[in-house]
């Protein structure tokens, strides 16, 4: 038998329908919003997560070498700790981001672009792991450089084409997928095209180092033991997949366009729960005359207020799947343009939980007109 709140809901559907498009566009807002937020952060950090390492080590937080959430240069006079241990097998320095500049096409057009390093060796923990084999020879030929493909369509340029940058004139060797620019123009060279870009030093130091075991090791007990060891010095080791993590954290927390973009999360998320709230009540309040027929029929108070929270949650129950199915949309669409959605399943849930958390506080607000509505509602 239906209920009588499902039943005013599919008689009177039009008046509600504008109530559901609101929370709809309400979740896909939120969602997208915060997306927008975890992709930022997930495209920072793909080239760390895509490292062949099986232990980093970084700075300890609140270390003279860490502050802020900036990880300084790790003395070399350390790295003997590290391989101190009897089932290390590979130590490499490690710090990705050699410079900056601007890359003037032959048009004379300008973009600015990150410079990143990337050792070609065989080797090589920095090598992704995505990348073609056959990528590692054009990283090996000084001056030439390789470009995500989010990259190579921001700068019109394919392979075999060339740009300067800095004043040095390199050529695109391969455009490969796999690693989203996002909001940023990623350039990926050699260690010594990168310094020859950004007109930099020979690099002694380096922020983190990457740690490859021995076959068989175990790598939680590897780990364990070389906290032991190196926290007296300020470091910590600790899987890739946590220092991927932090990566995106921090680029995300100290990166202006990171705070704008966590700004509008916010935005997005007091807009979207106040213009769906308010929607939702006015659609409550206007079925005030239905209200007062049910109470001159005898319905108690109690009874009319459960038939309005049911409608609430009734609509935020068919608001939700809508909003998620069009914020996968927006997610595929966004790709095209390589700007990252992230869309995980704790953030479809909490703001699926939100949306319908919204419709409760709009049917409760509601409840104080609902439950006072007499007959007379009926005459007016």
């Amino acid at each position: 038998m239906i209920s009588l709140a499902r039943a005013n809901l599919i008689h009177d559907w039009q008046r509600h329908v504008t109530a559901i498009v609101v929370l709809v566009l309400a979740g896909l807002l939120m969602t997208t919003q915060l997306g927008l937020v975890s992709g930022f952060a997930e495209s920072s950090s793909e080239l760390q997560r895509q490292l062949r390492a099986d232990v980093v080590v970084i700075p300890t937080a609140g270390t003279s070498i860490r502050r802020f959430g900036r990880r300084g240069a790790i003395p070399t006079r350390r790295v003997g700790q590290i391989w101190m241990h009897n089932d290390v097998e590979f130590v490499q320095g490690y710090s990705p981001r050699q410079g900056s500049g601007q890359w003037l096409s032959e048009e004379g057009s300008s973009e600015f672009v990150l410079i990143y390093t990337m050792d070609p060796g065989e080797d090589s923990m920095t090598f992704p792991r995505r990348f073609p084999e056959s990528v590692r020879g054009v990283l090996a030929t000084q001056g030439m450089v390789v470009l995500p493909r989010s990259t190579a369509r921001a700068l019109d340029v394919d392979v075999g084409g060339s740009g300067e940058i800095n004043g040095t004139t390199v050529v695109v060797g391969a455009i490969v997928d796999g690693l989203p620019g996002g909001f940023r123009r990623p350039v990926f060279a050699s260690p010594q095209t990168a310094r020859e870009l950004s007109s930099s030093r020979t690099q002694r130091s380096f922020r983190s180092y990457l740690v490859r075991l021995k076959e068989g090791a175990d790598v939680s007990r590897v780990i364990a033991e070389m906290n032991q060891r190196l926290s007296p010095y300020g470091l910590q080791a600790i899987r890739p997949q946590e220092y991927a993590a932090g990566q995106g954290i921090t680029e995300l927390i100290t990166s202006s366009f990171g705070w704008i973009l966590i700004g509008s999360a916010v935005f997005g998320l007091v807009v979207g729960c106040g213009i769906a709230s308010q929607t939702l009540r006015g659609a409550f309040l206007a079925q005030l005359r239905e209200f007062g027929s049910l109470r001159a029929l005898g319905i108690s108070r109690a009874r009319m207020a459960a038939v309005a929270m049911e409608q609430a949650v009734l609509t935020g129950v068919v608001s939700v799947p809508i909003a998620i199915l069009l914020s996968h949309a927006a997610r595929v669409g966004a790709r095209q343009f390589d700007i990252v959605i992230a869309l995980s399943s704790e953030l479809v849930v909490g703001t699926s939980a939100l949306l319908l958390l919204v419709a409760l506080i709009a049917g409760v607000i509601s409840l104080t007109a609902v439950t006072r509505v007499e007959p007379a509602e009926l005459l007016r």
